[in-house]
């Protein structure tokens, strides 16, 4: 049914066997995925923090976080540790200095970092498949595979993975054509965009170059050992200039614990905690299905409780896991197995930072928003995980012999999500104005500066004064005067007389309070959890 004999499979094989099918194939993924990008996008979280920082940048030249404390009314720029992954804010200070809109920018980076992960996954995938009809199929079921990341991260994400996979695919080429110094100055570049976008992606340096030091030592050529020694100097040469041109001027500011009373909502203890692994994201069945779909699915068919279902999605993640690293092993095929092999490495390392760190650290437990987060219920930690399973998945279905059954109801499962997610994508853009809509009030965040933005058209004049984090960045990014409380003795009098302010602070928090006059101060309504007053300058 599914053999190479098969009509359908001789018609894809012809008619997506062209570069121009390819480049066509990249325009669509590109576009399906910054539609979604449009639809749901949002200032909250670290989104409005490293668009901050890039707006910091741009006038200052310091990638700093501007505060302003209400004390005093001055604004100060301070050092958030943030600031280590910093070429998110790099990549957007030049956007806003020509659109000077934050959200504009954050589509145009969406649109930029799609393009530069479908760009990477071509590449690489041509390595794996050898066939440019097999490499089209795969970007189009991709391109349409929902990413855990899509509705709710913003585009920093999206870079991490493409400049793995860019860092993926030149070690490849290192590897092949280890004299080309175009080739190790590219890899270079690749890695150290990978270690500037997400720290947490650091360790992969170190993964690459012991995958090109253990093919030099089998190989022994004098010209590659000279090339890598080129790449240790540049990898260097971009450390040092990150340091001292970057994180050391912004080191010289101030702490933000130093300038303001609050924190950012979490609270984080090392410890052991392996209980936080029974609550692991599952990425492995993630990777061909849509486990939250079939999740509800199954809900409602079997009448089982969600969380069960999820628990049985883990399961069959172990034995996946099992059957997939046998495959692998079996898998002999030059030189598809020095590639798939830098893969693997770089997927495991990812997965087990996940794995250690919530091993190693306790739940955070964020004030603005319901339930526990750590690493591995972050389905972005597992993303080039779920990436490298799609494409010995797809190697599987398409390249092995034997196992007929399990390929095509692996093959079926990849064209069911394909055009599930064709169904999803049409919905969701004829459906744009009121998700969009929906969207701006989604979170008790963004409820309390919706209200803001209310009031200021009304009657102008009001600024918000808030103990958390997030929401006084997300206020910021949406052009609303937001303060901070510093817990230092404070003087009201730089206020203009009329001035109003919409106090947001949790319950635990209320002690700041202080600062107003009691008698002065008027409830509002509430935000679970912010407790919302108001206050007038007289």
């Amino acid at each position: 049914m599914f053999s190479s004999k098969n009509l359908w499979l001789s018609f894809v094989k012809s008619a997506f066997n062209t570069r121009r099918v390819s480049l066509l194939c990249i325009a669509v993924a590109v576009v399906a995925k910054c539609l979604i990008a449009w639809i749901y996008s949002n200032l909250d979280g670290d989104k409005s923090l490293y668009l901050l920082f890039a707006e910091s940048f741009r006038q200052t030249s310091i990638l700093s976080e501007p505060v302003s404390l209400i004390e005093n009314g001055v604004t100060r720029q301070v050092y958030n540790p943030a600031v280590y992954s910093p070429l998110y804010s790099l990549l957007a200070a030049p956007f806003l200095w020509l659109t000077s809109s934050y959200y504009i920018t954050q589509l145009l980076l969406s649109f930029l970092g799609w393009t530069l992960f479908f760009t990477a996954i071509y590449k690489v995938a041509m390595v794996v498949f050898a066939k440019p009809w097999l490499t089209n199929l795969f970007i189009l079921c991709t391109a349409f595979f929902l990413y855990p990341h899509e509705l709710d991260a913003g585009p920093k994400d999206t870079f991490a993975a493409a400049f793995t996979l860019w860092s993926i695919y030149y070690s490849y080429r290192f590897i092949q054509s280890p004299n080309r110094f175009v080739i190790t100055l590219l890899l270079a570049l690749s890695i150290s965009c990978v270690c500037l976008t997400k720290l947490i992606y650091a360790p992969l340096v170190g993964v690459f170059l012991s995958a090109l030091f253990i093919w030099l030592i089998e190989k022994k050529r004098k010209a590659a050992w000279l090339q890598f020694a080129c790449l240790l100097l540049l990898l260097s040469l971009t450390a040092v200039s990150a340091y001292y041109l970057i994180l050391l001027p912004a080191q010289q500011l101030p702490p933000f614990h130093a300038s303001a009373a609050t924190n950012d909502g979490s609270v984080s203890i090392k410890g052991f905690y392996p209980q936080n692994l029974l609550s692991t994201y599952p990425f492995i069945s993630s990777s061909f299905i849509n486990t939250n779909f079939w999740g509800v699915q199954l809900e409602k068919i079997l009448r089982v409780p969600f969380s069960k279902i999820m628990i049985a999605f883990r399961v069959i993640d172990v034995l996946l896991f099992t059957a997939l690293m046998a495959t692998l092993l079996l898998y002999r095929k030059r030189p598809v197995r020095k590639i798939i092999r830098i893969i693997t490495a770089v997927a495991a390392t990812l997965a087990g930072i996940a794995f250690y760190l919530s091993l190693t650290y306790q739940s955070f437990s964020y004030k603005s928003a319901a339930g526990l987060w750590t690493f591995v219920t972050d389905a972005r930690s597992f993303l080039i995980p779920m990436i490298a399973l799609q494409l010995v998945l797809f190697l599987f279905v398409f390249k092995f012999n034997g196992f007929k059954i399990i390929r095509n109801g692996f093959f079926l499962l990849f064209v069911f999500e394909c055009f599930h997610g064709i169904y999803f994508t049409i919905k969701q853009t004829v459906n744009a104005g009121e998700i969009r809509s929906y969207n701006r009030v989604s979170s008790p965040v963004k409820k309390v500066v919706s209200n803001l933005t209310v009031l200021n058209k009304k009657e102008g004049g009001w600024a918000l004064v808030t103990t958390d984090n997030g929401l006084r960045r997300y206020a910021l990014v949406n052009g609303q005067a937001a303060y901070s409380f510093s817990g230092q003795p404070a003087s009201l009098s730089w206020m203009k007389k009329g001035s109003r302010l919409l106090l947001a602070t949790h319950l635990q928090d209320s002690a700041v309070l202080k600062i107003f006059p009691a008698q002065k101060l008027v409830s509002m309504d509430t935000v679970q959890p912010f407790v919302l007053l108001y206050y007038k300058a007289e």
